[in-house]
């Protein structure tokens, strides 16, 4: 993984990170590393889909250190449905505001504030819906990063 550290900000510094690309139709997970946390400020990725027939619906999930307990869920609604030979760019923020989800292959979302401590992970998903030859790719993300 590849990270450029940008500005320090309250003890902390922003940092980009970028993610590889899961193989096939796999979901992208990011976790925490030992002796740090984050806050993550943005996350943009790419969805790219086969052209197979059916619908596909993705989501972003955070889960905290015990037992895999979801702490935050968003999945896409009808209206963000990506369809056979589409491809999407996903962008979500921090508290930011949700915009007209029909734009054309543009997915656009807010994040909760949540500081996530070593182990807590955060990731993209496919709802149980990827066909062959769907793919998440350039997943890149924003966090502010504390040592501890």
């Amino acid at each position: 993984m590849g990270n450029v550290c940008l500005t320090p900000l309250e003890g902390g510094e922003i940092v980009i990170i970028t993610v590889p690309n899961p193989g096939g139709t796999s979901d992208w997970i990011y976790s925490v590393p030992a002796g740090y946390e984050m806050t993550l400020l943005s996350v943009t990725w790419q969805v790219s889909t086969s052209a197979l027939v059916g619908d596909r619906y993705i989501g972003y999930f955070s889960w905290g250190p015990v037992a895999d307990a979801v702490l935050y869920r968003m999945l896409t609604v009808f209206t963000t449905v990506i369809i056979a030979g589409q491809s999407r760019a996903v962008v979500l923020c921090l508290q930011s505001s949700r915009t007209n989800q029909n734009i054309v292959n543009h997915y656009h979302d807010s994040l909760p504030e949540i500081r996530y401590t070593p182990g807590m992970r955060w990731g993209g998903t496919w709802a149980g819906s990827s066909l062959p030859g769907d793919q998440f790719f350039n997943i890149v993300q924003t966090v502010i990063r504390w040592r501890v």
